[in-house]
């Protein structure tokens, strides 16, 4: 899930940057420092919008640092959780997803029960339908993994099977009509059948049936 949301963190201010524009270059050292970064506590951080705050800069070791509160966007997937996604990479172990720093993969006992691996088209097929590389899928995120550089998933492919089953469910058979009609139902019928047999005169009727 993306969310805008506070964050704390040490950063080092260039001293070049202590100026009557030292907020703008702030929110630029920032942004450089800390987007495209994950962490457990973070999540993937996309942008960083704007400085909440700053606390007093301090020398230390020969570096000027200050505590900043910023407030950045940042994607921060849990169990549970479904997604869209774009199937970037189709393997023996699974399907892969990739977007940005997120990667999930889609193992073979997450994928709608009846699919196989076919290694000459190098999809996932059930004979009717196949998974390929470019196709759009939901998905539901299982476990989360974060590592030095990238966070992966491990998910679970939804909706597919559900369409298939309502593509062969059989149509729903047309309603049956009214037999029990209004008085202006009636008269419309009466006029539409108000003719005289040559053979024999009907007695009129209150409904009609086809």
């Amino acid at each position: 899930m993306f969310q805008s949301r506070p964050l704390k963190d040490k950063i080092v201010i260039d001293p070049r940057h202590l100026s009557c524009e030292w907020e703008m270059r702030l929110l630029e050292t920032v942004k450089k420092k800390k987007e495209k970064t994950l962490s457990p506590a973070c999540g993937v951080i996309s942008s960083v919008t704007r400085i909440i705050h700053v606390d007093p800069p301090k020398s230390i070791n020969g570096k000027i640092i200050a505590n900043v509160e910023f407030e950045a966007v940042s994607f921060f997937p849990s169990n549970g959780e479904i997604y869209p996604g774009t199937i970037t990479m189709v393997l023996p172990l699974g399907l892969m997803i990739e977007s940005d720093m997120v990667r999930i993969l889609i193992q073979p006992a997450n994928i709608p029960a009846g699919y196989k691996f076919d290694s000459a088209r190098k999809v996932f097929t059930n004979g009717i339908h196949s998974y390929n590389v470019g196709e759009k899928v939901n998905f539901k995120i299982l476990n989360v993994q974060y590592k030095q550089d990238r966070l992966n998933c491990i998910g679970g492919l939804l909706g597919v099977q559900q369409k298939e089953e309502e593509s062969k469910s059989p149509q729903k058979a047309a309603p049956k009509e009214n037999k029990e009609q209004g008085p202006q139902q009636q008269s419309d019928q009466e006029e539409v059948l108000d003719f005289e047999p040559e053979d024999e005169v009907l007695e009129p009727t209150d409904t009609f049936e086809d």
